[in-house]
């Protein structure tokens, strides 16, 4: 068996298109209740926290998946190594011929 390491991603970039998008975003919330406008700009975060926040999804939703993956390799492991030994070698022959 072959373990193969996955790519890492590269960090998320940051275009002053984005930044504009969520302005327009903020504003948005901010007009659907003229009444409330203050109020919902003070709960409001700004850009540099939003990137903050989509970073730190981002590094936990990649460590989620990377955790996931080494769970099912270490199962899909154990699980070969307790097959008998003509199950074991059918695996491993189709393995490399895969």
């Amino acid at each position: 068996m072959q373990f193969k390491r996955t790519e890492r991603h590269e960090a998320i970039t940051y275009t002053s298109r984005k930044e504009a998008a969520f302005n327009r975003k903020l504003a948005r919330e901010q007009q659907s209740m003229p009444l409330f406008a203050d109020q919902i700009a003070q709960e409001q975060h700004s850009w540099d926290e939003e990137k903050r926040l989509r970073d730190q999804r981002n590094r936990r939703s990649v460590q989620r998946m990377r955790d996931l993956y080494a769970r099912q390799w270490r199962k899909v492991r154990k699980d070969y190594y307790t097959l008998q030994p003509e199950l074991k070698a059918q695996c491993k022959a189709r393995w490399h011929a895969f």
